[in-house]
This record gives structure tokens, sequence and C-alpha cells, in this order.
């Protein structure tokens, strides 16, 4: 990646050669590191929780158009069709972001098999629609497999782009391409079909009217040579990443989905319904938020993969500043639960409120597992990670299996224990990669934990005053949202500044000068960082 201070070198057309000056970045300095990564961070942010707020909206209207059983039957078969798609690329996006020297060669290869990738999938996928329809037990899903097989074609044409424009930080441009494609595809065609009475097949529609424009916006943007390359040096060496990639990505593929089959399947799709609304809610902001720090700390580690000083400082920042933000917030989900679900989903949808309660007791540990990953990777450690995530399903498999003899509530419970474990043995792992100690970790999480108590015991008292008024759930969920904001933003502005980890501070500073000029000086008063953020040692 060019240097911040230069001009980017003019993008070639589609067939162009790339040259390879273009795709060998530059080293940054620890200063400008810090900032394009947060740059980065806040562009990705800005379109992930943009995406977060959108989808929320959608998922709202379309809760109250569709019924449970719809949303289980297409979840069965996103289960299925996301399984296909870890398999069918075999991790060539992660190898590029990762590799310290990329080629045309590698570019092209790497378009070579995420082509031939896409084309093989959609084929299997109309030819064995039948069989998966029969695995997930609901032959009435055989049409909608069939429907949905050209995802994988457009998977398979924009993979190289995106991996290029993810490897050079342009997350401005992937964010813009996230929200346009989201907003068409669900906001518009989803809820106008839905409203038409298409039911399930909105959904599908909605699908592929996002793959489909996102696809063409992330080529137009990361353009690259269109030829065909079969070098074998270049091969060996993407797939020798990309399949420990791939199959660590299966493997917690299972884990994240693996309950969802075992609830349709044991329970059935309604159960499903309850079940993944629960999770998804839970998941919601942490879902987006590993998205954007795996996209953006995976380039931002593999340029510092050879100073195990520094990856082990940004991870223990990242751990700090991740946990600060996601005990209090699930703390708040654990009280809010029932008026949640009620208030915003409607009274049909109260069996989603024990298992969201227990997820979020689990749900803070789920967001700072997933740091462990981009330094594991960016360290050349895939199969490592791969090993801890088979692990991972099989807990979730196995304990979710074993807790649906009691039911959703018996599943969610499963899944927390795993995520636990899996918490433990990711440390584990980034300890050995980075060198950091179990002190300087468990430190890190000091900061979260006071906040989310203190968000705990107050959310508990205000719904307990509440629900002798017998308010609406509506108003008592507007309630405790607010109480949970003063809480957190008192807790945070609370919190002793010796708790903080090395970096933290001067990542916060750097952060916050992003903000607009308003929220910054609110940000910094409640925070009482410096305006100008210190240089970095």
């Amino acid at each position: 990646m060019p240097s911040p201070s230069k001009p980017r070198p003019p993008t070639p057309a589609h067939g162009d050669e790339i040259p390879v000056e273009q795709l060998a970045e530059a080293p940054f300095e620890p200063e400008t590191l810090t900032s394009v990564t947060i740059t980065s961070g806040a562009w990705r942010m800005f379109s992930v929780f943009g995406g977060a707020v959108l989808q929320f909206a959608v998922s709202v209207v379309l809760a109250r158009l569709l019924t449970p059983s719809d949303f289980g039957t297409y979840g069965l078969v996103i289960v299925v069709v996301g399984f296909v798609n870890m398999l069918a690329f075999l991790g060539v996006g992660p190898a590029i972001v990762q590799r310290r020297e990329l080629t045309d060669e590698h570019v092209r290869s790497a378009w070579t098999i995420s082509l031939i990738g896409g084309l093989v999938s959609a084929a299997l996928m109309v030819a064995v629609a039948p069989l998966l329809a029969d695995l997930v037990g609901n032959a009435g899903t055989t049409n909608v497999f069939r429907a949905i097989s050209p995802v994988f074609l457009l998977v398979g044409i924009r993979t190289v782009s995106l991996s290029l424009l993810r490897r050079q930080l342009r997350f401005r441009a992937l964010g813009l391409v996230d929200i346009l494609s989201y907003a068409l595809g669900y906001s518009v065609v989803g809820i106008s079909l839905a409203l038409m009475g298409w039911g399930l097949w909105s959904l599908v529609a909605a699908s592929l009217c996002q793959a489909a424009l996102s696809t063409i916006l992330t080529c137009a943007l990361g353009r690259h040579s269109l030829r065909l390359r079969f070098a074998r040096t270049a091969w060996r060496q993407l797939l020798g990443f990309g399949g420990a990639m791939t199959l660590s990505g299966l493997a917690n593929y299972v884990a994240l989905n693996g309950d969802n089959f075992i609830v349709g399947r044991v329970l059935g799709p309604a159960a499903l319904g309850f079940y993944a609304r629960a999770y998804n809610f839970m998941n919601l902001p942490f879902n987006y938020l590993a998205q954007i720090l795996g996209t953006v700390l995976l380039p931002a580690f593999s340029r510092i993969q050879d100073s195990r000083e520094r990856m082990a400082r940004s991870y223990i920042v990242s751990i700090y500043l991740v946990f600060l933000f996601a005990a209090p917030t699930m703390m708040f989900v654990f009280v809010a639960a029932p008026q949640i679900i009620v208030g915003i989903y409607g009274q049909r949808w109260s069996g989603a409120i024990a298992p969201l309660q227990i997820l979020a007791l689990f749900g803070a540990l789920r967001a700072t597992y997933h740091l462990g990953g981009p330094l594991v990777q960016a360290a050349g450690r895939p199969w490592s990670e791969f090993a801890r995530q088979l692990v991972y399903a099989s807990l979730v498999v196995v304990g979710g299996r074993l807790g649906a003899n009691w039911g959703t509530v018996g599943v969610a419970w499963a899944v927390g224990i795993a995520i636990t474990v899996m918490n433990v043995a990711m440390a584990q792992l980034s300890r050995e990669v980075a060198g950091f100690t179990w002190k300087s970790f468990s430190g890190a999480h000091r900061a979260g934990l006071t906040a989310g108590a203190a968000v705990l015991g107050t959310g508990a008292v205000t719904r307990l005053l509440l629900g002798r008024t017998g308010a609406p759930a509506l108003v008592s969920l507007f309630v405790l949202t607010a109480v949970y904001i003063t809480t957190a933003c008192l807790a945070v502005a609370l919190v002793p500044r010796g708790w903080a980890p090395e970096g933290a501070t001067h990542a916060m500073s750097v952060a916050f000068d992003k903000l607009p000029r308003p929220l910054r000086a609110v940000v910094r008063r409640i925070t009482r960082l410096p305006s100008a953020p210190p240089r970095p040692s």
C-alpha cells in the first residue's frame, strides 16, 4: 500500500495487469500504522454499525410481515449455503490479505481458483438440492436451494477484488458497498415482496439482489487482471495458507450454526425461529464488531508479524476496548430481554426471551475470542487455530444435541459453555504467538467487568420498579436503555487510568479525533482524554 503521504497509483482497467509495485505495500511507522488502522476501522465501523441499524430495522419489519416458520425454514437453508460457501473458495481471500509479498501471479491464480469454485459450487447446489432438502428435514426447500445457487458464482467473481481492497485497507469503499447493497436488497426488494405476500421467497429474492449488487460494485472498485493462471508455485502458496483457513472457517461455521441446525431438526422450525431471533439479537453488535476487527486487524497484524512486542500490545489493547464495550452491553441485554423481545417483535416472539438471557451471559466472551483469529493468522499459524475451532465445533454440536432435551434453553446453555472454553483456548494460543502475560490479559478485562456489574445492578433495580408500575414493554425498554447508557458512560468515566493497558489511551485518542467536533468534545469530556494524542514511544 502506498504511503498515506503519496498519491495512490492509478487503478488499472479490467483485464490489465496489476504492476507488482502496486501490490507491494510499503511498511508503516508505528504511529502511522495506528492512525491508518484506526481510520480504516472507523470507516468499517460506520458501514458495519450503519448496516446493523439498517438490518435491525428491516428485521423488525419483516418479523411482522413473515412468520417464525418462514425465518426458521430460510435459516436452515442459509446454514447449508454458508457451509458450502466456506468450502468453495479454499481460503484464497485471506491468503491474499496475509501474504507479505503479493505478485500478479498470485492474484491471477487466486482469481482462477475463486472463479472455478463459484461455478462448481453453483452447479453442485442445483444438482444435489433434493439431497440437501432431505438433510435439513424439509422437502419444500429443494427449490429454495436451487434458486439461491447463483450466490456462489457471484461470491467467486468478487472474492479477489474484495481481498485486494481489504489488503489496501480501503474500508471506506467497502462500507459504502455493504450498506448500499443491503439497503436495496432487503429494504427495497425484501420488504416489497413480503408486502406482496411472497413469504419465504421474499428473503430468497433479497439475498440474490444483495449479492448481485455487492459483486458489481466490489469488482468495479477492486479491479484486477481477468486472465486465468495455473501457476503451481502460486497455487501451492495460496492453498497452503488458505486450506488451513478454510478448515478453520468450516469448523467455526459449524460452531456458529450447528446449534441452529440441531434446533431446527430436533425442535422444529418454530423453535428455530425463536432461538435464531435470540441468538441473532445477542450476536448483532458483536457479529459486526468481529467483522470490523477481523477484516481490519488481519492486514494490520500482517504488517507487524515480525514484532511480537507490537503484536502483543495491539492484542491486549483490542481485548481491553472490546470487553469494555461488550460486558455492559450484554448485561443490559440480560436485564432487558423481556422488554426487548415483546416491545420490539411482539408477544408472539416471547419464546425467544429465555434463550436470549442465557446467551447474553456469555456474549462478551464471544466478542473477545474472535480477536485471537487475526493475530494467529497474521503469524502464519492457521492450523493451530483450526485445532481449537474443531474442539469448539464439537462442543457446540454434541452439547447442543444433549441440551435440546431441555428445549432452546438447554441448547443456549450448551453454547455458552462452548464459548467459554473457546475463549480460554484462543487466549492461550494468542499468548504463544505474541508472548504477553496472563496478568496483562486478565487485567484487560477489569474495566469491562466493573462497567458490566454497574449496568447489571442499576438495570435490575430499574426493571423491578418499572414492573410495579405496569408500564408497557416498549416504554420500559426506552427507560432501561437510558439507564444503561447513563450507567455505562459513568462507569467508563470513572475507570482508573492505571487499568488501561499501554497504548489504549493513545488508540482511543486517535479514534476520537475521527469523530465530528461536537461529538468529539462530549466523548472527551466523559473519558477525560487529552485532545492531542501523545506520540507512542
